[in-house]
This record gives structure tokens, sequence and C-alpha cells, in this order.
């Protein structure tokens, strides 16, 4: 994990001094096929390469959590992260990596399992609105038959960027104010 933070760190300072890095978080909600619900965070990590086809790539960062139930018995949540190379321009997201579950179980979460195996991830949306979200589905694959999760794990999920340049903050105040002077007249 400090790892993980000491690159993201790495990042917002490169980021900070070369104009074409853009880091874009965001929140996701969704659900878990055969289960429940799971909620979680990305950081895209984009650099603009292609200016002909609008591409952009880089790494993504996601954590997850998932509410997992199994033949009516509660399971709990099994924490999910990935790292993802990303091809997207503004219809159409592509993500492909590595990634790994974990179960925490036993007396008072003591006890840790963990499977490990290859993510996949699609998503779309409309860029004629900016703050209209992405939907589309996440794959996480098992490396091996574990007793947590019969399958493997098939997310659909939406999720909503959040703005963090300054052209993106102005882009969202002037359509919150379009939309503020339509509800009012």
């Amino acid at each position: 994990m400090r790892k993980i933070i000491t690159l993201l760190i790495l990042v917002l300072i490169i980021s900070k001094t070369k104009a074409n890095i853009q880091i874009n978080p965001s929140i996701r909600v969704g659900y878990l096929l055969y289960s429940k619900w799971s909620f979680g965070v990305d950081f895209d990590i984009l650099y603009y390469q292609n200016k002909t086809y609008n591409l952009q790539y880089g790494l993504n960062f996601s954590q997850n959590y998932a509410k997992v139930k199994i033949r009516n018995i509660d399971k709990g949540f099994h924490s999910i992260f990935q790292l993802k190379g990303v091809i997207k321009n503004q219809f159409i997201d592509v993500r492909y990596g590595r990634g790994k579950v974990v179960n925490n179980w036993g007396w008072d979460n003591r006890s840790k399992c963990l499977t490990k195996g290859f993510a996949a991830e699609l998503s779309f949306t409309n860029p004629n609105s900016y703050l209209t979200p992405w939907f589309g589905i996440n794959i996480q694959r098992k490396q091996w038959d574990w007793e947590w999760f019969d399958i493997n794990y098939y997310n659909f999920f939406t999720k909503l960027s959040i703005p963090t340049s300054k052209t993106k903050c102005d882009l969202f105040t002037k359509e919150a104010k379009e939309i503020h002077t339509k509800i009012r007249d």
C-alpha cells in the first residue's frame, strides 16, 4: 500500500510540472452479479497521445467493496483492488490488467483469504452533458476455485467523475448555472 501511495504522490508532482498528464478520480456504485451491491473509488492517471481520435491512455487504480451473499448466506464484504491499463475517448473506456480479491473472515475478521486474476472493464457515456455518468461492466477473474464466491466477479456499475482541473470545474459551474436558469424561468 505504501508503494501505491508513493506512486500516486510522484504522479501528482509530475502532473504539476507537465500539462499533458491528467488525474481523474471517480466514485462508483454497482451490482455484483449473483450477489448484492458494490461501491468504490477509481483514480485514472491519463496521458494525451492521439489528438486526431481524442484518445487517452494511462493507468487506473481502483478499490471496490462488494457485499457478497451466496445461497442465502452472508459472506460479508470482499475488497477488490485492481491495477489496469486504460484506453479511452469521450464515448468509451476500455481497461485491462490484474486484480486481487481479499476476504477477511473468522473471529474479529483476523483471517484473510485472497485470490488474484485478470481484470477487464468496459464502460460507455454520453459526452454531450458534463455530469453524465459512465455505465459499464467490470470483470474480476479468480485464479482458482475458492469457497467465498462460486463464480468470477461480474460487476455492473455506474460511476461519476469528479472534476479536478480548472477547465472542468468551469464547465461544471457553467452547466450548473444553465440548469438553475432553466429551473428559475
